[in-house]
């Protein structure tokens, strides 16, 4: 499963993107690229950049417009198909939108990114998700073997 593509607009900016909202298959979001084949809001230029912060693909152009952002151009479908995978195999934090979740809230019941842990859940139940998911599956386990 992957994240599908739609075109938003960015009020912030001004301009359109390719963001990903909701799950779909890879191919889906491959296809969008390649029928559109060029940027929304520029559409002379075609989409080779990707921006992980707000987890979208653009133009050239367009990619100025996120100065501070994490963003990689790509040269190829198969480049965009392994951005895909990446950001679907990666779990971001929501409040610190380039972070990666390595722990879980237990207090607000959801996955947090290092700074969180520091700032905002510093006196909550925290646990690594890697030892969250060992202890669910012994305990899938356990009631299986029933």
């Amino acid at each position: 499963l992957t994240l599908i593509i739609i075109r938003t607009n960015m009020a912030d900016t001004n301009t359109n993107s390719y963001s990903f909202t909701s799950f779909e298959s890879t191919s889906d979001i491959l296809n969008t690229i390649v029928d559109d084949g060029c940027c929304p809001s520029h559409l002379d230029e075609s989409i080779n950049v990707f921006c992980y912060t707000d987890k979208s693909f653009m133009c050239l152009k367009c990619s100025i417009q996120h100065k501070g952002h994490h963003i990689t151009a790509f040269d190829s479908l198969d480049d965009a198909r392994d951005i895909i995978k990446e950001v679907n195999s990666t779990l971001f934090c929501s409040k610190h939108k380039e972070k990666t979740c390595q722990f879980y809230c237990e207090v607000e019941s959801r996955p947090v990114c290092e700074t969180c842990c520091i700032v905002s859940c510093k006196n909550h139940d925290v646990s690594e998700i890697s030892d969250l998911y060992q202890k669910c599956k012994q305990e899938l386990d356990a009631l299986h073997s029933q």
